[in-house]
């Protein structure tokens, strides 16, 4: 018989579909296996000949011992031999918490993830709920705090951890203080290339001022598809196939790329010289982040755009795109964008195209005036 305990449940790995281990040390209690991953707990006993199965929540969720808890207070509540007594919860300083919440579902980010949301927690969070009680922390207290943020961000993180609060019955169902708040809507400080810059950049190119051959198809494919550095730089040979680039962890998970015919032509000349399973690599191994960014560096001195990060390369794909009249369901999708509030971001930069709808609706009300 297998003994539950916080760490065996940690560590467990599913080797079967579904898989229901009873837990010793609480009558009734099981632990359900699934191979997703998404394991729960449940609660099923019988009572004066009645059945009762209820789920307590996932492990995820809940701890071990705080599904002992519940199932305990279930069963009070169904069996009048047993005694009931609603538990006063325990306060809960934030800042403990918090460190919790950062501690246990940290590990479920990815590094950069993960490190975003310690800093926005150290530097735009705790300072102003630090000491408080979580059961303490109401909507106005949010509201106040968010009216004095002017970092992007917080919010989300804040809810998430008051969500997860909910989950762990720390403070009541549908209690969340950060419930319909919005985070304000942030413009885009990025920089759409010029058409004049746009062909100083690819000239440059031609005539080899980025240092390489792979550094400057690795820049050519970031203009042509929108990709972001790490993307690119961390593909390997078996995610170009077909015509398309299947990356396996973008920024928002696993991320299909359709490629144009210009597109294939430098990526297979690329892939004809690779020299180990990355595909932008060489003789001096694959294209490091600092390697990238120092023939960048290079590139805009040489063609005087101080100005420039290689991130615009992501913007100037994105506001061509809807300049030429895209739209910005498909922008987003050649992005991989989960939301199209993301993609709207770009909207501000593609200027043309409202100058051109200006001029159309100026001529339109012109016509009307000469009728």
């Amino acid at each position: 018989m297998v003994t539950l305990t916080q760490k065996w449940i940690e560590r467990y790995t599913p080797t079967s579909k579904l898989k229901k281990i009873a837990d010793p040390q609480s009558k009734g209690l099981y632990f359900i296996s699934r191979l997703s991953g998404r394991h729960s707990y449940v609660l099923d006993f019988c009572c004066q000949g009645q059945r009762h199965s209820l789920t307590l929540g996932r492990v995820s969720e809940l701890s071990l011992a705080q599904a002992r808890e519940k199932a305990a207070q279930e069963r009070a509540k169904r069996d009048p031999r047993l005694p009931f007594q609603d538990t006063v919860p325990t306060l809960i300083l934030f800042d403990d918490f918090g460190d919790d919440f950062l501690a246990h579902h940290g590990r479920h980010w990815k590094p950069i993830t993960a490190k975003w949301n310690q800093t926005n927690y150290r530097l735009h969070v705790l300072p102003f709920f630090n000491g408080m009680m979580l059961q303490h922390i109401s909507a106005e207290n949010v509201q106040v705090w968010q009216h004095q943020q002017s970092h992007h961000g917080g919010l989300s993180l804040l809810s998430s951890m008051m969500k997860k609060a909910e989950a762990l019955g720390l403070i009541p169902a549908g209690s969340n203080p950060c419930k319909g708040l919005r985070q304000p809507t942030q413009r885009l400080t990025g920089y759409a290339l010029t058409p004049q810059e746009l062909t100083l950049v690819w000239q440059g190119l031609d005539k080899g001022i980025a240092g390489c051959d792979t550094v400057t198809r690795l820049i050519r494919l970031l203009l042509l598809t929108g990709c972001r550095g790490g993307e690119l730089r961390t593909l390997q040979q078996c995610d170009y196939r077909a015509g398309k680039l299947y990356l396996p962890d973008s920024k928002t998970g696993t991320k299909t790329v359709c490629l144009s015919s210009f597109t294939r032509y430098w990526l297979d000349r690329q892939q004809q010289v690779s020299t180990n399973a990355f595909l932008f690599s060489d003789g001096y191994g694959e294209v490091t982040h600092g390697r990238l960014s120092r023939a960048w560096r290079a590139i805009r001195e040489a063609l005087n755009l101080p100005h420039v990060r290689l991130h615009d390369l992501r913007h100037t794909y994105a506001t061509l795109a809807l300049e030429h009249g895209e739209h910005l369901l498909n922008v987003g999708k050649l992005l991989g964008h989960e939301h199209p509030e993301t993609t709207l971001r770009y909207a501000h930069l593609a200027t043309s195209a409202m100058y051109q709808a200006s001029e159309q609706v100026s001529q339109a009300i012109a016509r009307g005036l000469q009728s």
